[in-house]
């Protein structure tokens, strides 16, 4: 998605427990800074980002590693869109071929004559070749918990062998395609310690469920968003935006 923001951080953390928050349409609300903090961790990149757009002095609970892939993906924006010079191209291409064709009607008809010419396919194929085995897989399902509270827990980060593999969806759960092999899945949520466990090897479906304590980690503040220059904003707004508008 195309913004203005460059970066977001968080230069304070918010001290107010999460769970003693009063829950309301859009978040939680905190007494202690008067505000409601949305609640950002289910939401993808660009959600956040277009939230944090159109609304940029919010109060947001974050994932632990949610902002660096946030601010990852604003770090990658190109100045120009990839095909943006192509499409300028063929806009060109398009006003000078007009101006030919105005002027060719104006002395003769043109008739273009083409011909198809069939294109052999072959196919090359190796019998003695040997095709890797595929690889076993079974699905692992899982639920995410506050340990005391027992709700569930959106945007948690859960690790397969110490690699982060995905993050639990609005009802705290999680589906995993994985190896029939023993593996360990670890899972992180703001605000809460890690918690491991081992799953056995076998080729049964598994479901398992995860209780979280609470521990340091907790990322609740208000936002600081670092905008794109005026002469960039600029060019967006005039000239960026029009010719999408244009070519699609």
């Amino acid at each position: 998605m195309q913004t203005d923001i460059t970066n977001i951080s968080i230069p304070q953390n918010c001290a107010e427990s999460w769970n003693k928050m009063t829950q309301n349409n859009d978040g939680r609300f905190c007494t202690a800074c008067a505000s409601t903090v949305v609640d950002f961790t289910a939401m993808s990149p660009d959600e956040v980002i277009a939230y944090l757009t159109a609304s940029p002095k919010t109060c947001g609970r974050f994932g632990a590693t949610q902002l660096d892939r946030i601010n990852e993906q604003l770090k990658e924006q190109p100045l120009f869109a990839p095909n943006f010079w192509k499409r300028v191209m063929v806009a060109a291409t398009v006003f000078f071929t007009t101006q030919q064709v105005v002027k060719a009607q104006d002395n003769a008809a043109i008739t273009i004559k083409t011909e198809q010419v069939p294109v052999e396919k072959s196919v090359i194929s190796d019998p003695t070749a040997i095709k890797p085995e595929p690889v076993a897989l079974r699905n692992v399902h899982g639920k995410v918990t506050d340990l005391v509270a027992k709700f569930t827990l959106p945007g948690a980060t859960v690790y397969v062998n110490g690699k982060v593999v995905t993050a639990t969806d609005a009802k705290g759960e999680f589906c995993l395609a994985l190896p029939v092999s023993r593996i360990v899945i670890a899972v992180k949520s703001l605000g809460y310690a890690q918690t491991e466990l081992k799953v056995k090897a076998g080729s049964e479906e598994e479901t398992i469920e995860v209780a979280l304590k609470e521990g340091p980690g907790a990322v609740m503040s208000r936002t600081v968003i670092r905008r794109a220059s005026l002469p960039k904003r600029l060019y967006n707004r005039l000239i960026k935006l029009p010719i999408k508008k244009i070519f699609g």
